[in-house]
């Protein structure tokens, strides 16, 4: 198997090769969204969160922001594309209003804030002031809340930042992606290193204490030695956290990606050489591994909590918060308590007509069974923290994974070689750390689910 030291070799067997290949879920959630049941409705939402209100429970909340100035064509994220901020507002409106429904059944305290898009600073600074002041009218939110936003580079302003600043808003998320100059022009998307860098910098004398950068392995005209350039540009920044993604491409569920001629697509090994690279890189940095696709300095709290083995993840992206609950404002949000998940209404004029309405925007959830929970609790523990203790397990569900997943343990001995793991028979599944990027697939032997029939599901 290959090592740390010698991971930019794709030395990979063919077996290895072929597994790498196989399309798999995320696992933002599980079940996967396609896979839900449906069996949400109004009244199933509206007693879930008063269940939550009444507990005292604290949640993590999302809002999402939908529009951007220019279309990027490697993304898969719910967007519409508008010139002009004025265009927001009958949503900003609508958000607001979003959150009062909500709030009618009753108070919820808020420890995690998380905007995202599209483009959270496609809002103006006035904008996004009235958004936040109704987010701390209709929650519980206290001055020590985590609120992170996402970022275009290309329309940030030194306003922006000074809005975010005044809102206690302390992290801060820069899709930077590539930055390669031909890269960038097969995904339109052109910014220069300079501009990432004043805004790094304006950033922090403003007070932000973590800057994450994202970044994409698999763009088009992407190759080894120009990847090697844009990492060590990142690194010279040194940004406090790194995503490092996969690009999917589903031009059949993303029309717009048939912008990116797909043979200008870098081939399965030079996506691996590219992954590997970027995580030799990063470590030799001084960056903790966090799952399977971001990196922390490691005085980070993310890195303290996967050295504690306490991880957790939702749709959010990884948390050291271990609270099931998710609150989503906004088209396309998605919402998560310990029994429910649900969607918000993808297409903007269908969100918009709901909250008309003086209803929430639902276009489907899922109602999760006691084996729902099991199995979720099994994959994130994997993906997280590479390690699955049974008898935590048993503490929390009473009774015997081994026993009630048999099907899932034969499944990993037959489908993933033995050497990635270790424990399947003890009480603790553990995956090496070497083998992070068999995670997914390790994870997805405990999927009651037909994971190749998952519109969603990619490879490496």
């Amino acid at each position: 198997m290959i090592q740390q030291e010698t991971a930019t070799k794709c030395d990979y067997n063919a077996q290895e090769l072929e597994l790498l290949s196989q399309p798999v879920p995320r696992y933002t959630s599980y079940p996967p969204v396609p896979a839900w049941n449906k069996e949400v409705i109004q009244t199933c939402v509206s007693d879930s969160l008063a269940y939550l209100s009444k507990s005292g429970d604290f949640s993590a909340l999302y809002i999402h922001i939908p529009f951007c100035q220019k279309l990027c064509w490697y993304c898969g994220c719910n967007t519409q594309v508008q010139k002009d901020t004025s265009a927001a507002e009958p949503y900003l409106s609508a958000l607001i209003k979003e959150m009062q429904i909500i709030a009618r059944n009753g108070h919820i305290n808020i420890n995690e804030i998380h905007f995202g898009g599209g483009t959270p600073n496609f809002l103006s600074a006035q904008q996004f002031h009235r958004l936040f002041c109704a987010i701390e009218q209709n929650f519980g939110l206290s001055r020590k809340s985590k609120i992170s936003i996402e970022a275009d580079p290309r329309t940030l302003t030194e306003l922006h930042l000074e809005t975010y600043a005044l809102n206690n808003i302390k992290r801060l998320s820069l899709g930077v992606q590539d930055f390669n100059l031909e890269v960038q022009k097969a995904i339109n998307r052109i910014q220069p290193y300079e501009m990432i860098k004043t805004h790094t910098e304006s950033a922090r004398q403003r007070g932000f204490d973590s800057i994450n950068f994202d970044l994409i392995v698999g763009l088009p005209k992407q190759t080894v030695e120009s990847f090697e350039e844009t990492l060590e540009l990142a690194l010279s920044l040194k940004p406090d956290r790194f995503a490092l993604f996969n690009f999917a491409y589903m031009p059949e569920q993303r029309k717009h990606m048939k912008l990116i001629k797909a043979e200008d697509l870098p081939s399965s090994e030079t996506k691996i050489q590219c992954t590997l690279m970027a995580r030799n890189k990063f470590i030799e940095a001084g960056y903790v591994e966090i799952g399977l696709d971001h990196f922390a300095l490691a005085n980070d709290e993310l890195a303290l909590a996967a050295k504690k083995k306490k991880l957790y993840r939702n749709f959010m992206g990884f948390t050291v918060n271990q609270s099931p609950n998710v609150i989503g404002i906004g088209s396309s949000s998605i919402s998560e308590t310990k029994d429910y998940f649900w969607q918000n209404e993808r297409e903007l004029n269908s969100y918009l007509k709901n909250i008309l309405e003086d209803q929430l925007p639902l276009s489907g959830g899922h109602h999760k069974s006691e084996e729902d929970q099991q199995r979720a609790w099994i994959i994130q523990s994997l993906m997280c923290n590479l390690h699955m203790d049974t008898r935590e397990f048993k503490e929390i569900f009473h009774c015997d994974p081994k026993i009630i997943f048999a099907d899932s343990y034969r499944k990993l001995k037959t489908d993933i070689p033995h050497y990635l793991y270790t424990g399947g028979e003890g009480d603790v599944l553990q995956i090496h750390a070497d083998s992070k990027l068999f995670s997914r697939l390790i994870a997805s032997c405990f999927d009651a689910r037909s994971t190749k029939s998952n519109p969603m599901s990619t490879s490496l």
